[in-house]
């Protein structure tokens, strides 16, 4: 049967379990409420107990099911904790988002301190390696699955005082692309998806803004009149907007697109 042609359109993730990093607030919580409506039983976590439990909350009233767990993806056994804890609640894992990141402010390369660099490169690199490590045998396990990345275009536009970053998702794409082509024939697609500028806190904006403010935020930044340049003239998109693509995504076959990345920036 054709991926297009599901008897269920409104559920098409329905009958499958997705763990997704990052889940306590911005993008990754907002795919896994809009998972959770697609069907889909989602394991989250975030290092923060009250947010990821927030999100839990979120996804059931999304009319899904899921379980919540406090943990910190630069900790090989709490990712692994994670993947086991999913698998024994739904009985199989199909799908990962790895989507934890931070972003530290900006520095040039000579004034970051040592532990913002250990940090970015430990949460935004270390993080996705220790998540392919723990996902990996149960998507094979299930016969296949996918995998999606939340990446970044700052590694390619290379912006000034976005040393730490850049290096860390320069290695993202990397690493995506060597897993993608290893996991290829156990039917797991890898793939990368880098947003752009989002409203979440990283552009200054939180779920409490008022609807009008981030009308505003969005207008400076479409014209152009951001006084960061990385951002400035960029599609300025709520997190919903993001985890629809997501959701397209996951809907295509295992044996589909792999290795690749999939923008949202406005410009590369």
């Amino acid at each position: 049967m054709s991926v297009w042609s599901r008897p269920d359109a409104a559920r098409p993730l329905a009958g499958q379990t997705a763990l997704i990093t990052g889940a306590g607030r911005g993008i990754g919580q907002a795919i896994a409420i809009r998972f959770a409506a697609a069907g889909a039983a989602v394991a989250c976590c975030a290092r923060t107990a009250r947010e990821v439990e927030t999100t839990l909350e979120l996804v059931r009233r999304a009319g899904g099911e899921g379980i919540a767990e406090p943990a910190d993806v630069r900790d090989p056994g709490a990712m692994e904790r994670l993947a086991c804890a999913a698998v024994r609640r739904f009985g199989r894992l199909d799908v990962a988002v790895l989507s934890a990141g931070v972003s530290p402010a900006h520095a040039p390369v000579e004034r970051i301190p040592p532990e913002v660099w250990r940090d970015s490169l430990e949460i935004n690199l270390t993080g996705v390696y220790l998540g392919l490590r723990a996902v990996v045998p149960h998507l094979r396990a299930a016969g296949g699955g996918k995998v999606l990345v939340l990446g970044s275009g700052a590694w390619r536009r290379a912006p000034a005082g976005l040393g730490a970053v850049a290096a860390a998702k320069a290695g993202v794409s990397a690493l995506v692309r060597v897993a993608a082509r290893e996991l290829r024939a156990d039917n797991i697609a890898v793939n990368e998806l880098q947003p752009g500028p989002t409203a979440t806190a990283t552009h200054g904006v939180t779920p409490s803004d008022p609807a009008h403010t981030l009308a505003e935020r969005r207008v400076v930044l479409e014209e152009g009149l951001e006084d960061d340049p990385t951002i400035a003239g960029e599609w300025f998109k709520s997190p919903r907007e993001v985890a629809e693509f997501a959701l397209l995504l996951m809907i295509l076959p295992n044996y589909g697109p792999s290795g690749q990345i999939f923008s949202l920036n406005s410009a590369v």
